[in-house]
């Protein structure tokens, strides 16, 4: 049976690269970068003034003076005037480029202006380029300022912005489909008789899903019947890139996942993992490179599973760099785990943080993997190796629901 990093790995090293297409920058928030964005001009394009005030000259005031009069006002998006006489000064917006022959700037608050002048505070230190954003001091023409792999927020869009970048190239968002399948099961907006349950499922699927922004993303339900199975499996595989199955891929006389893909022409990559919860999973790959995913049917599992394999499979289709083992977030205990056997247990746990900012796990007592409302109690889960200590104050990875970004590594 294949350990958790081996399964892993077996699932990354299965997974393709997304083909790319250009996006709009206003809508490519949290998409994943495809191509360098490079600096067109120095930034900043010039010696920018970084607070309202004066403009001098330097020298002026190693001279002893502390009244200038003023020239003029050098306003933000205007070409740069010059100082006319050294000891004059200009008054300077935030923003401005600095005026020729000026090279330090006072801010207003240390400064007084009447009748055409400003005094400077006689306790007043200047350096020179004070206050100054030099030019090129940020990165010079040319740079690398976004690498391919990039996951595109607020201030990465602004980067793009900034060299003139309308439309970005980033990886173009696969199509998946969920089948849940059980006759056991029935629609949210069903009365279940007491033998049924309704169909949850889907629905942590989707919101995981949706707040990594996957969104184009069908659902079907399938009962436990092979022949409606092969033909709504059929479907998926021609329609979508990703296809996750929750439920019917453990060994009971009903679960006929596994002999239906393999009858598909999907081949089997692997089919158990040593772990808990969610040691049925199964994955493999179809004729064209479709990932399938064989989810266990319990929700504990579902969940579990999608967040550690599923998700970062998707962030690595799209060219994100992934966290390696050592740099995931992790949290610390705040008491004993109790766990005999020899596998990775999936603990779920609610997160806070003391006062130094620690991250912190309290354990939440589950009722096993079908626990659904114990879940909910929870902020996450850690990720416990076999051999590793359980006990209170050990640290281990940490997968937050709230979170499924977190194993992203920015280039």
């Amino acid at each position: 049976m294949l350990t958790v990093a081996e399964a892993e790995q077996q699932v990354l090293g299965a997974t393709p690269l997304a083909p790319v297409v250009s996006r709009d920058l206003d809508r490519a928030h949290g998409d994943v970068l495809r191509e360098a964005v490079v600096a067109d001009r120095p930034f900043p394009p010039y010696h920018r003034v970084a607070m309202d005030g004066i403009a001098i000259a330097y020298a002026a005031w190693v001279q002893g003076a502390r009244v200038f009069p003023v020239q003029g006002i050098q306003r933000a998006g205007e070409p740069a005037q010059a100082l006319r006489e050294k000891s004059h000064c200009l008054e300077v917006m935030t923003g401005a480029v600095l005026p020729e022959g000026t090279d330090c700037v006072v801010p207003v608050e240390e400064l007084t202006l009447t009748e055409g002048k400003a005094r400077l505070v006689d306790s007043l230190a200047l350096q020179r380029m004070q206050n100054v954003h030099a030019l090129g001091s940020d990165r010079p023409a040319g740079a690398e300022l976004l690498s391919a792999g990039t996951l595109l927020f607020g201030p990465h869009c602004a980067v793009a912005a900034a060299v003139g970048m309308a439309q970005v190239r980033v990886a173009a968002r696969p199509r998946i489909t969920l089948i849940s399948t059980g006759d056991e099961v029935v629609a949210v907006d069903a009365v279940p008789l007491p033998h049924q349950v309704r169909r949850s499922n889907p629905a942590v699927l989707r919101a995981a899903l949706g707040r990594a922004g996957f969104y184009d993303v069908t659902a079907q339900h399938v009962p436990d019947d092979p022949g409606t199975l092969a033909r709504t499996l059929t479907a998926a595989l021609r329609d979508s890139r990703f296809i996750l199955i929750t439920g019917g891929v453990s060994e009971g006389r009903f679960d006929h996942v596994p002999d239906v893909l393999a009858e598909l022409g999907v081949v089997a990559q692997f089919h158990k993992v040593s772990q808990r919860p969610g040691k049925p999973l199964w994955f493999g790959v179809g004729r064209e490179g479709q990932l399938v995913f064989g989810l266990p049917g319990n929700p504990v599992s579902t969940a579990v599973c999608l967040y550690r394999y599923v998700l970062p499979a998707l962030l690595a289709h799209l060219g994100a760099v992934l966290c390696d083992a050592d740099s995931r977030p992790r949290a610390v205990l705040t008491a004993d785990v109790t766990f005999r056997k020899p596998m990775t247990l999936f603990q779920p746990v609610r997160i806070c943080e003391d006062k130094a900012g620690l991250r912190l796990a309290t354990p939440v007592p589950m009722n096993g993997s079908g626990d659904l409302a114990g879940l909910a109690a929870s902020d996450g889960f850690l990720e416990i190796s076999p051999g590793t200590p359980m006990a209170a104050g050990s640290a281990h990875p940490l997968w937050r629901w709230n979170d499924p970004c977190c194993i992203v590594r920015q280039p």
